[in-house]
């Protein structure tokens, strides 16, 4: 078997294969050996690297790219709420999985949790604010290439849920006159005892809200 290898091939291999550590060749030691660095003054020419060149894009590596199996979906969350991104990814070859926002690498820390179990990877961002809106790209690399998906968070602020409650100046007059007639009828109906109850509260506003015209009851409801 070994009877075509040189005598410094035999050395390399069996300095390689000493039982003590210590008397191992070190990744300095084998690189310096002579049968690494000897000159082959029997070759007379070398082969073009251009001949290999001309192989290696005749191979198909398409299949041994990442694939994304589950892509992540777009998120719209509320502001100071959770929210995540996963996805599957299947690969010949183990792929790094990293992921960006806004072309900016996310680092692992106590806001951005990176998670993998197997071919599922994760990214979960926590208490969501508007500086983390915009586009997130997870992107899985390997030596046969990288695939990448890009999704969009939207983070909608708080405010903008009050916000859409507005009130004219016919909605105020409207629940004005609606607290007024409650009170009113709410000493009425109280009258033998000061204490008054938020269930009676409520109730009184509901039924002077119905005594109220239409046109003034209609414009209450878009409240």
């Amino acid at each position: 078997m070994f009877g075509e290898i040189s005598d410094e091939g035999k050395d390399f291999m069996k300095k390689l294969r000493l039982k003590n550590r210590n008397s191992r060749m070190t990744v300095h030691d084998a690189l310096n050996h002579p049968w690494l660095r000897e000159d082959h003054l029997e070759f007379d020419s070398r082969i073009p690297s251009n001949r290999y060149d001309n192989i290696r894009q005749c191979i198909h590596r398409r299949e041994a790219a990442s694939r994304f199996i589950l892509r992540p979906r777009n998120v719209h969350v509320l502001e100071g709420n959770n929210a995540e991104f996963d996805c599957r990814i299947i690969a010949v070859s183990p792929p790094v999985v990293s992921w960006y926002h806004d072309n900016i690498e996310i680092r692992q820390s106590t806001k951005h949790l990176k998670k993998y179990d197997r071919n599922n990877y994760k990214l979960e961002i926590k208490r969501y604010t508007p500086d983390d809106n915009g586009e997130y790209i997870v992107r899985a690399s390997n030596g046969y290439g990288e695939k990448e998906y890009a999704v969009f968070l939207t983070v909608e602020c708080n405010n903008n849920i009050t916000n859409n409650v507005s009130l004219n100046s016919s909605d105020v007059n409207v629940l004005a006159s609606a607290i007024m007639m409650a009170m009113k009828m709410n000493d009425r109906n109280q009258s033998k005892e000061n204490k008054s109850t938020a269930e009676d509260i409520a109730s009184a506003v509901i039924t002077a809200l119905s005594a109220l015209p239409t046109t003034s009851v209609s414009n209450s409801k878009r409240i």
